[in-house]
């Protein structure tokens, strides 16, 4: 019945692991000096460590040993417990390293001499001989519960790595033959973090489960992410900012290296930026008059999409930064149309469409008649006559005024005039001032024609799941 009940006890050790570095002791390791809140002596990487004598140890050639007696070799000091699952499936491994460096290495286990309150016969000491028992380890080992409340261990396993001269080399939880091997040619290897160290107390970050990570450096710096995105309302005393991915358009606005972050901005636009990659298509666009402006929307409920700008309704924020070099405008457009099918749900396609459109043309004639006769004055659109001005700035001037319309705010006007060479044209403020239509006739004019009619263009299209 012993034995059953030894292997029973030593199979849930084996699982269970109660390996809670960080949730222990909040004192913060030390030099030698005595820590202000707990008055307890801390050791310190790259200082001596702190001295200590060993009595009743086992299978050493002295039961006393002190931290001078082992001076001239490496030491490991591997505190451990009969709880501490992940110390007892680490002894075959520290056996054989003690076993490889036996002659420059010295490995000493340290467990609590306190027995279980419940069962007074359980306790560190009896683990360990029946361990020792079943798989026949040779290393040292000590009880000394007053060395564990001296160090306030934060958690177990813990080693401490003495180098030969007594100094405090390093302090982890697990150490390969190979992080030995570096430390005997006078090298510090990288070993796992074994967060009851000064630096790992002094740089812990609190992690509380019911708040999201991140926000307000729950469980890490809120600027030590690799991938972020987010969205959220706009409230109408926040700022806006509109940057997307449109080279054309010189990144207006402000745009991250790694990603792009949108303030303020309509559901339409919203959907524009992430399928088209811009806003709103403007005449020095590429993509202007290839797509429709706006999202159709074939959804039942088109509330979402009218935005008030009293109340901020309709309006969010977007941000999505991806690191490490990956914030290809491709991948962020990808990501940031996933994030808005996973909110909003909607299924989106592009489609060809046959959308109106103004298309403007001039004869051959009239284009040597505009032909501008001012071909070093500047240009300047506050006056009647605008002078030495190319074809484009004029289809983005028709642009602006119709901008003004809600009929016609959203078509795009075609440039197929030819035209190649700057112009000169009458065009008065006053007329422009009355709308699109007087404006038109008045281009007419000057033998510039504007015809509304319909092109095909690329739509993104929105439909209910």
């Amino acid at each position: 019945m012993r034995s059953t009940h030894l292997l029973l006890l030593l199979s849930g050790l084996l699982v269970f692991n109660i390996y809670a570095l960080g949730q222990g002791s909040s004192n913060k390791a030390g030099d030698g000096k005595k820590d202000e809140k707990s008055n307890t002596t801390f050791p310190e990487v790259g200082r001596p460590f702190p001295e200590f004598i060993l009595d009743d140890v086992q299978d050493y050639k002295t039961a006393e040993v002190s931290l001078k007696d082992l001076k001239g070799k490496w030491v490991l000091l591997d505190f451990w417990g009969r709880s501490c699952g992940s110390c007892i499936r680490s002894m075959p491994k520290m056996d054989s390293i003690k076993n490889e460096f036996k002659d420059k290495v010295e490995l000493i286990f340290i467990g609590d001499a306190k027995s279980d309150k419940r069962n007074p016969r359980i306790n560190d000491k009896w683990m360990y001989a029946e361990l020792k028992k079943k798989f026949g380890y040779s290393f040292a080992v000590a009880y000394d519960s007053t060395l564990y409340e001296k160090l306030e261990l934060a958690g177990l396993p813990c080693i401490f790595v003495i180098d030969p001269a007594g100094i405090l080399r390093g302090i982890t939880y697990s150490i390969t033959r190979e992080d030995m091997a570096i430390f005997l040619k006078g090298k510090i290897p990288a070993l796992p973090l074994y967060r009851g160290d000064r630096e790992a107390r002094n740089n812990y970050i609190e992690f509380n489960r019911r708040h999201p990570l991140l926000i307000e450096n729950n469980g890490v710096q809120d600027t030590n992410f690799i991938f972020r995105s987010a969205l959220s309302n706009w409230y109408p005393y926040m700022a806006q900012d509109y940057p997307d991915f449109s080279k054309d358009n010189n990144w207006k606005g402000f745009r991250l290296s790694d990603g792009i972050q949108i303030l303020g901005i309509s559901l339409s636009y919203l959907y524009n930026t992430a399928y088209v990659g811009v806003r709103i298509l403007q005449p020095r666009d590429s993509l202007y008059g290839k797509y429709w402006p706006k999202p159709l929307l074939k959804i039942k409920d088109i509330s979402p999409f009218i935005p008030n700008i009293i109340t901020g309704s309709g309006y969010y924020c977007y941000s999505l930064i991806i690191k490490n070099g990956k914030a290809d405008n491709n991948s962020l457009k990808r990501k940031m149309q996933r994030d808005l099918e996973d909110y909003f749900g909607y299924r989106v396609t592009i489609e060809n469409n046959e959308m109106p459109c103004y298309v403007v043309t001039a004869s051959d004639k009239m284009r040597e008649t505009l032909k501008t006769k001012y071909p070093h004055e500047k240009v300047d659109y506050r006056k009647d006559t605008v002078r030495n001005t190319p074809i484009n700035l004029v289809i983005a001037l028709l642009d602006g005024v119709a901008s003004g319309n809600q009929d016609s705010r959203y078509i795009p006007f075609i440039d197929e005039t030819n035209i190649s060479n700057n112009i000169d044209v009458y065009l008065p403020i006053s007329n422009r001032m009355q709308g699109l239509e007087e404006t038109i006739k008045v281009l007419k004019e000057n033998g510039i024609i504007v015809t509304l009619t319909k092109r095909e263009m690329k739509t993104v299209v929105l439909y209910d799941k």
